[in-house]
């Protein structure tokens, strides 16, 4: 063993999500969180009135700020030590105004393995934040939701967490947490300075991008333009105003100035014309609506409902064990690391002094008499001797404790998933309480909480990272419906021959004609021609050029510079030319599929749009017999009492995810017939419908249609409005929620 390399924990190594040894989980202590947070409010929004910029900016609660605060809030419960007598207690009852310990002047003794792992948990966020703005590109599409949802973000814990984290400062923490506090906010100051930057760099792209924005809308006038256009354009503008008046970039049109400001006083007026409903709206956290809009829809299952709290008591029941279990091990395990590491630690220093002596001995060796430096040279030996040894006994007691906690890791990591569905649900349950009571406030963190939790898992592919860009509402609504542990839908297809394999689905997939996709696929395919053919004559101007400088300089035998600079160009220009032509070849090759859809539909003596013929349709599979083609229905299981159907409007042509925006028929009464599919009796009626506006998936708004005690609601994020039935956009929905009846 090297003495002079450093024996690393695996903690600090170990994987993320991973809990902190010898720390509770900070998610058993709901009960208390729940009686501070009424003791404690937490940030007010000031206007509630404000619109456009000021719907996010000034509500918005992100993980990092909601974290410190909650900090703050627990420090009269968890934070502590020791317990209160009888009296105490029985004092502070009777006393109408209680004292903070983090406004009380004296500091008081606080949980420090608590304050590490909330730390920790906020360098985390910092450093998400951070490599969320590398994967920042305004010059692609989606340029100003973007920018504008990583602003809303960025500004909020710039405003709010440096006075959060100088709370901790008031409770008697050591040294070293001091120091990470300080640091913490020289980071988000860091993110920040790194992001005007990149809008510098860009600025000229993101004014272009507005001021088309604004050139779209034309000469319409502004009550006939949608409500979520208009918020979108004014909150651009103010993200836009924001940093052209920081950094003194260059202003957008003056057309498209009034046009935002115009907006505003439009969607003021809008809002103030809204009535109160039942429902409660859902805030817009940043690029949130496809949770919003998803969890209306599923909120209006009751059996959701019921089953999120089932299933979170089942699962809090089932894992306690196992999670007293692991963190008692932790307990073992983090002193045996800490002991470890200072006893290297002491060795290091023991052997350096003794290295520090014997060169100091060879300096002196020829002035000391030969008995005196054999002595020396004896007593270093034997202490260099002892030090070898207990290295080894170092060596050995480090291979041991690593094979203890390799042992440990591998035991978290097979119930990490479960523990991580159960906060989860904890979060989902907690905002289905504040959603259901109409808190504005408690609903706006709970969402931030969920899909913290949600994100931070890592369960789910599709949220993985980029938890301030669009998702897909289909996805989103997946993975809740795995959490509460739905039940699937079984089917298996049957043969006189064959049984095939039993297949379950959480939602039901449905392929839609190809007709609604062709129209889309050709404009697309048009305009991504033009935009080739444009570069491809600029790149044969320039080619030209080059050539006739080329032929300039080879007349002349100076000019050596200005060779290089032509050849490093001639390099360059045929990078490009090679980048056009695989884009050729890429387009080339959607073409060929548009014209292998084009034939399929014509083949097509008739075009069934029928919601019941698509179902029925999804549970037929052709089998492959070797000479045979046939087609098989396959055998469903008993009809559920709510079915959800999942309509796949959008595919890949190319490098685009060309939407479907075919029309589903719905029989006139809304009574949905579904008995040949289930071969039994199974009706079913429309209880809730997600929708998607927009072109691409990866962009775009998602509303929500609720029907509640036989009325039909929009929710619309925060703004929830009651429509006629004949007003919901059922034929054109992204995600349909039935219910039998």
């Amino acid at each position: 063993m090297n003495p002079n390399k450093t024996i690393t924990p695996w903690v600090s190594a170990k994987p993320s999500g991973l809990p902190k040894i010898g720390v509770k989980n900070l998610t058993s202590t709901e009960k208390k969180v729940e009686k501070v947070k009424k003791q404690t409010p937490l940030h007010t929004t000031g206007n509630e009135n404000s619109s456009g910029f000021n719907r996010i900016l000034k509500d918005i609660k992100s993980g990092f700020s909601r974290l410190i605060r909650m900090v703050t809030a627990l420090f009269n419960i968890i934070f502590c030590c020791g317990k209160k007598t009888k009296k105490e207690e029985e004092s502070e009852t009777n006393t109408s105004e209680k004292k903070d310990i983090i406004s009380s002047d004296t500091p008081k003794p606080a949980n420090k393995k608590v304050v590490d792992e909330v730390l920790e948990d906020v360098q985390v966020y910092i450093t998400q934040l951070d490599a969320d703005l590398d994967r920042l590109n305004f010059q692609e599409d989606n340029i100003l939701n973007d920018l504008a949802a990583y602003h809303y973000e960025l500004q909020y814990e710039l405003q709010e967490g440096p006075g959060l984290l100088n709370d901790l400062k008031k409770v008697d923490i050591n040294e070293k947490q001091e120091k990470v506090i300080e640091s913490l906010p020289k980071g988000l100051v860091s993110i920040q300075n790194n992001f005007n930057e990149k809008i510098k760099d860009d600025w000229s792209v993101i004014l272009k991008a507005y001021n088309g924005e604004c050139k779209k809308l034309g000469k319409k006038t502004l009550s006939s333009v949608s409500t979520y256009k208009l918020r979108k354009l004014c909150n651009h503008f103010k993200c836009l105003q924001f940093y052209y008046t920081k950094l003194k970039l260059e202003k957008p049109d003056k057309s498209s100035v009034e046009k935002a400001e115009k907006a505003e006083k439009e969607i003021k007026k809008r809002w103030a014309d809204l009535i109160k409903v039942d429902i409660s709206g859902i805030k817009n956290i940043g690029n949130s609506c496809y949770m919003n809009a998803s969890l209306q829809a599923l909120f209006a299952i009751p059996d959701v409902l019921k089953k999120i709290k089932e299933r979170l008591e089942q699962e809090k029941q089932r894992l306690k064990p196992e999670e007293e279990r692991l963190d008692k091990e932790g307990n073992r395990l983090k002193p045996k690391i800490q002991e470890l590491e200072k006893k290297e630690s002491e060795l290091k220093q023991e052997k350096d002094r003794l290295e520090e002596e014997r060169n100091k001995l060879k300096k002196v060796e020829e002035q000391l008499e030969e008995g005196l430096l054999k002595q020396e040279e004896e007593r270093l030996q034997k202490e260099e001797n002892k030090l070898k040894t207990e290295i080894e006994q170092l060596k050995h007691e480090k291979e041991k404790l690593d094979l203890e906690a390799e042992t440990y890791k591998q035991d978290y990591a097979k119930w990490k998933p479960d523990i991580d569905k159960k906060e989860i649900l904890d979060a989902l349950n907690r905002f289905k309480d504040c959603l259901q009571k109409g808190e504005k406030d408690a609903i706006k963190q709970a969402a931030f909480m969920l899909r913290h939790k949600i994100f931070c898992s890592k369960l789910y592919p599709a949220f993985r990272e980029g938890f301030y860009l669009q998702k897909d509402s289909a996805s989103f609504i997946l993975a809740i419906l795995d959490v509460i542990g739905w039940d699937p839908i079984k089917s298996q297809y049957i043969r006189a021959d064959h049984l095939g394999p039993e297949e379950t689905q959480l939602l039901i997939q449905i392929s839609l004609p190809e007709k609604g996709q062709i129209e889309g696929s050709e404009k697309w395919l048009k305009n991504e021609n033009k935009v080739v053919q444009q570069k491809e004559n600029k790149l044969t101007q320039k080619k030209k050029d080059l050539e006739q400088k080329k032929a300039q300089l080879e007349q002349s035998k100076e000019n050596v510079e200005q060779k290089e600079n032509v050849e490093q160009d001639e390099k360059k220009l045929k990078h490009k030319e090679k980048k056009l032509e695989k884009k050729k070849e890429e387009l080339n090759q959607a073409e060929n599929r548009l014209e292998q859809m084009k034939e399929r539909v014509k083949q097509e003596t008739s075009i069934n749009t029928k919601l019941e013929y698509l179902v029925q349709a999804h549970y037929k599979e052709k089998i492959v017999d070797d000479k045979l083609m046939l087609e098989c229905k396959k055998h469903v299981g008993d009809p559920p009492k709510n079915l959800i159907l999942h309509l796949i409007r959008f595919s890949s042509i190319g490098e685009y995810n060309q939407k479907n925006e075919i029309k589903i028929e719905f029989p006139e009464n809304g009574i949905i017939d579904l008995s040949k599919t289930f071969n039994s009796e199974a009706k079913y009626r429309l209880k809730s419908c997600v929708n998607h506006h927009g072109k691409t998936l990866d962009c775009g708004h998602y509303t929500a249609h609720v029907r509640k005690n036989g009325k039909w609601y929009k929710c619309d994020d925060k703004r929830v409005k009651e429509v006629k039935e004949k007003k919901v956009p059922k034929e054109s929905a992204y995600v349909l929620i039935l219910e039998k009846i």
